[in-house]
C-alpha cells in the first residue's frame, strides 16, 4: 500500500512540472513559426493606459521605412486618445519579420475591447 502511494504521489509530482513547465502565451511560443507584423504590432498595442469602454474598430494605414520601423500614415478613429495612443506605440517601432516589403502602404484593422470580454 505505500508503494502505490509512493507512485502516485511521483506521478503527480512529474505531472504537475511538467503543466507547469509549458509555455501559455501563444505570441512568445512560436517555435519555428515566423513572427508576423499583424503579431507584432497586436504586442505593442497590448494593454492600453486608458479603459476602454466599448467596442472600437480602428483602420491603421501604415508603412514600414527602410529601416524597418513603422510609419503611421493615418488612424481612422473619432477619438483622440486613440489616435494618440496608436502613434504613440507604432510610430517608429522597429519590426523583425523578414517578409515586409519596405515602402509598401499597409491597412491593418484593430479591434480594442473592454477588458475580461
Amino acid at each position: 500500500m505505500k508503494t502505490i502511494k509512493v507512485l502516485l504521489v511521483s506521478a503527480l509530482l512529474v505531472c504537475s512540472s511538467m503543466v507547469f513547465a509549458h509555455n501559455t502565451d501563444p505570441v512568445k511560443d512560436r517555435g519555428n513559426k515566423p513572427v508576423t507584423i499583424t503579431s507584432e504590432i497586436v504586442n505593442l498595442l497590448d494593454f492600453p493606459y486608458f479603459i476602454v469602454k466599448e467596442e472600437k474598430l480602428v483602420n491603421v494605414l501604415f508603412t514600414v521605412n527602410k529601416d524597418k520601423e513603422i510609419v503611421v500614415l493615418s488612424v481612422d478613429s473619432d477619438s483622440e486618445e486613440l489616435v494618440h495612443y496608436i502613434r504613440q506605440k507604432l510610430n517608429y517601432s522597429k519590426v523583425s519579420n523578414n517578409e515586409v516589403i519596405k515602402g509598401k502602404t499597409y491597412l491593418l484593422p484593430v479591434k480594442f475591447v473592454p477588458f475580461g470580454v
